[in-house]
């Protein structure tokens, strides 16, 4: 899961590289983001995932800084 974290600058852009693929018609949609600005890449079990991290960065006031946790 990715939680931003506060900076001290608010962000008014944010440039992403979404891939969205899985391995056949039955599989589950696997989910990659690439953050064009600092080359992070983010991954997401799902598209709610994807839309909730959207949300939270896209709201008003809201200064991020990306911090990734790692993946099992």
């Amino acid at each position: 899961m990715i939680t931003p974290n506060r900076n001290e600058m608010t962000d008014n852009y944010h440039a992403f590289l979404v891939r969205l693929w899985r391995e056949d018609e039955s599989a589950a949609w696997r989910i990659r983001v690439q953050c064009v600005q600092g080359e992070q890449t983010l991954l997401f079990a799902n598209v709610e995932e994807l839309t909730l991290f959207l949300n939270r960065i896209t709201q008003p006031g809201t200064t991020t800084h990306f911090h990734l946790e790692e993946q099992p």
